[in-house]
């Protein structure tokens, strides 16, 4: 039976991938890109998983051995869990811990205080630095426990995030993705890092992105204004001139419609607010509107949309349907 990977949290409780992750071999290596062959997904959800595991640190006195060697003595028990040989005791232990008490258990170990936002919700994010950040609907913010006096200037996202950083010359910023590290010095930038999409917007200053050695050994320097890009179809990161007047209007809750498709604003609304849009009859889809929506609330928007286009829509909590009848 095909083993079904929707979601990191699927790759993360699988023992196969966590081993693959910490001892790779060869076959490992060509089962993983097998799968990758039948499930597309996995092209992008590995890399978030591979993040997520990587960043994971277990201290001294966050896991007992006590903690530990009752883990594996269960796992050995039931049978449920295989014991794999990796290479160092420290992996085993994290591993045991990990795999014993599940996907809950990885977010409790990572060294982070998170901020998340839901469907059709933002937030505004003040970092210690005094760095600002705004998260788009659906995304999420991870920081470093800092332990320590120092303020530690590095950051985790997923979903898409508008940062204004401090400057600081002595202390570099450091956004993490799931395909590269962004260094900053002081600047304005916009981040996009979906499983569907990656994207890297310079409003002021200066950035440098680091790529994963799997996309690209060199790092990549953008000016103002331009856009960097990650192509699905060669994959291969790609700077762009930026025309896309929506790459920060989600910030004020705003949509720019400059005679945009009713296809391409289906999408807008799919990202957004998590639903799925049909368009009923094929000619909808080049429907264009001009304007400025406010997206205040799905019902309002396709108040909107309705009487600008003259169309019907039905919806339910998870899907909209546009019609002409």
């Amino acid at each position: 039976m095909q083993k079904k990977f929707n979601h990191i949290d699927d790759l993360l409780a699988d023992s196969y991938f966590i081993e693959w992750l910490c001892d790779p071999t060869e076959e490992s290596d060509a089962y993983w890109s097998a799968q990758s062959e039948i499930n597309p997904n996995l092209r992008t959800l590995i890399p978030f998983a591979k993040n997520t595991f990587n960043n994971i640190t277990v201290e001294a006195n966050e896991v007992s051995n006590t903690l530990v060697d009752t883990a594996l003595n269960e796992m050995h028990r039931t049978g449920k869990v295989r014991i794999f040989n990796f290479k160092t005791a420290a992996f085993l232990k994290i591993a045991a811990v990990l795999l014993f008490f599940s996907l809950a258990a990885i977010y409790t170990l990572l060294p982070k205080n998170e901020f998340s936002t839901e469907y059709g919700k933002t937030m505004a994010v003040d970092l210690k630095d005094g760095s600002e950040v705004i998260l788009n609907a659906n995304s999420k913010l991870s920081l470093t426990n800092n332990k320590g006096k120092a303020i530690d200037r590095q950051v985790w996202v997923s979903g898409e995030a508008y940062f204004n950083v401090l400057s600081n010359p002595k202390s570099p910023f450091t956004v993490h993705t799931s395909r590269g590290d962004i260094i900053v010095l002081g600047t304005i930038f916009n981040v996009e890092d979906t499983p569907e999409s990656f994207s890297i917007y310079l409003e002021e200053g200066r950035i440098k992105f680091v790529p994963k050695p799997e996309y690209q050994k060199q790092s990549i320097e953008l000016d103002v204004k331009k856009r960097l890009i990650f192509s699905s179809s060669n994959e291969r990161f790609e700077l762009q001139d930026n025309n896309d007047p929506n790459i920060t209007a989600w910030k004020e809750k705003k949509i720019v419609c400059q005679n945009m498709p009713l296809s391409e604003l289906s999408k807008e609304i799919e990202a957004y607010y998590g639903v799925d849009v049909v368009l009923k009859q094929d000619a909808l889809a080049d429907r264009e509107l001009d304007g400025i929506l406010e997206n205040k609330s799905l019902d309002e928007l396709l108040l909107i949309v309705c009487e600008a286009l003259d169309i019907k829509v039905i919806s339910s909590k998870n899907s909209i349907e546009f019609s002409y009848y």
